[in-house]
């Protein structure tokens, strides 16, 4: 976000008076026109740095590109982990009844309509599967218009129960959509729900 570059090349004039290694992290993983002094701050921070940690893939090639640097100023990995003591299969898969699972932001960025559309088929097509949305957000409102018996929306709940619904589903939903301004970057929801023995359905994104 547009106030992060500057507090990083705060961080990056600190280390350079101290003659300290510089590191930083970043999750950005589009190209962006930023206002030119959040690309001047950002500018002298990759410069400066010792080494860059990026969430992804993508986020290090976004750099490497931008400022011509050479793949080893950077390490990848995500950023951070999940509790498998919390998120593990407790069911059988072959025990679970025919529940399609999305846990997240009602937006439509994250594939809502899609999900949606897919019911939809799924319905004219005699296929009968409960549908739960745990979550909240704009689109809730839209959710509540089209509920029905086989349709659940559930608000936020605490982790150890949106485990259990991990562990009720056969399938979990997580189609986000690429957009101009934004890309998933990690989807926290599908490591979570394979921790749990349960399939992914989503997109490519990074």
């Amino acid at each position: 976000e547009p106030i992060q570059p500057f507090v990083t090349w705060i961080c990056a004039l600190y280390a350079r008076l101290r003659r300290v290694p510089f590191y930083f992290f970043t999750y950005e993983n589009q190209e962006k026109a930023w206002w030119w002094p959040v690309s001047f701050f950002e500018r002298f921070s990759v410069m400066a740095a010792t080494r860059i940690v990026c969430a992804t893939k993508d986020a290090a090639k976004l750099l490497q590109r931008r400022y011509a640097l050479s793949a080893d100023r950077f390490a990848v990995f995500p950023e951070t982990g999940i509790d498998t003591s919390l998120f593990r299969k407790l069911t059988p898969w072959k025990k679970r009844k025919p529940i399609l699972l999305y846990v997240g932001r009602f937006l439509a960025e994250k594939g809502f309509l899609e999900i949606m559309q897919a019911k939809q088929l799924c319905d004219q097509a005699g296929h009968v599967y409960q549908w739960i949305f745990v979550g909240s957000g704009p689109m809730r409102s839209f959710l509540e218009q089209h509920r029905k018996k086989n349709l659940v929306a559930v608000p936020w709940i605490k982790p150890e129960e949106v485990a259990r619904y991990y562990n009720q589903a056969r399938i979990f939903l997580y189609p986000s959509l690429q957009t101009a301004r934004w890309e998933e970057q990690f989807g926290y929801s599908m490591v979570e729900s394979l921790a749990c023995g349960t399939p992914v359905i989503s997109t490519p994104n990074t």
